[in-house]
């Protein structure tokens, strides 16, 4: 017996004033689906370091890496 997946993709407009929304809101939303806070300042220190040091080519895989994971992009 042989499985079909199927996927379905759905986009829905909604008409919201995002001066409606409050902050903590958002932030109680993002929790409830576990998203969590991103510490950016590993990845910032790494860059700072590497280019004090001189280490530019270091320095750019930092920087590619960091934006990947931040966009969500593969480059």
């Amino acid at each position: 017996m042989s499985s079909i997946t199927v996927s379905t993709t759905v986009d829905i407009d909604v008409d919201v004033e995002l001066s409606d929304i409050d902050t903590s809101d958002l932030i109680s939303e993002l929790e409830s689906r576990g998203v969590e806070g991103v510490d950016h300042a590993p990845a910032l220190q790494a860059m700072f370091q590497a280019l004090s040091l001189g280490q530019e080519d270091e320095a750019l895989k930092l920087l590619r890496s960091y934006l990947c994971d931040c966009l969500g992009r593969v480059m």
